[in-house]
C-alpha cells in the first residue's frame, strides 16, 4: 500500500468530516451542542443502560474527559443519572426527552447529508461505500491494518 494512497484516504477522511460539518461551528451552535457532545449521546442511545465507566472505553476517551462530558450533558438536562445497585460508586446514564428529541435532530440532520451525498449512486455504489466504510472503521477500532 502505496504512501501517497494512505495520504489520499485521510484527505478524504478529513473532507467527509468538513463536509458533515463536524468543524463547523455555526452547525454545532444551532444544535447548542459540540461535535464532541453528540459523539457521547450517540454512544449513549446505542448502549444499552450505559455505565458512565464504561462510556468511556467505548468512547476510547480517559474517565476524566467522559465525567466532564456528562456533566455538562446533564446540566443541559440532556441525560439523567440513575444508580447501579451492584455498584454504588457507579452511574447509570439514560437520556432524557430533550436529549432524545435532540439526537432526533442530529439524526436527520446527518441522514439529509448523507442523502445529499449519495445522490447520483447508483444501489450497488451505495452499497461499496456503505461496506467500505464499515470494514475502515473496523480497522480503525481494531488498531489493525485494512
Amino acid at each position: 500500500m502505496s504512501d501517497q494512497l494512505i495520504r489520499n484516504i485521510r484527505k478524504s477522511i478529513r473532507g467527509l468530516n468538513q463536509s458533515y460539518g463536524v468543524f463547523d461551528e455555526k452547525t454545532w451552535t444551532r444544535f447548542g451542542i459540540t461535535y464532541a457532545l453528540s459523539q457521547v449521546l450517540f454512544a449513549i442511545k446505542e448502549a444499552e443502560a450505559p455505565v458512565a465507566k464504561a462510556l468511556s472505553e467505548t468512547l476510547r476517551i480517559d474517565k476524566s474527559t467522559t465525567s466532564r462530558f456528562l456533566a455538562r450533558l446533564h446540566k443541559q438536562k440532556l441525560i439523567a443519572y440513575g444508580e447501579v445497585p451492584e455498584d454504588g460508586r457507579s452511574k447509570r446514564v439514560a437520556l432524557t426527552r430533550e436529549g432524545k428529541a435532540l439526537l432526533m435532530q442530529l439524526d436527520q440532520f446527518g441522514d439529509q447529508k448523507t442523502r445529499e451525498a449519495l445522490k447520483g449512486m447508483n444501489a450497488q455504489e451505495i452499497r461499496d461505500v456503505e461496506a467500505a466504510l464499515a470494514k475502515l472503521e473496523r480497522g480503525l477500532r481494531k488498531g489493525s491494518s485494512l
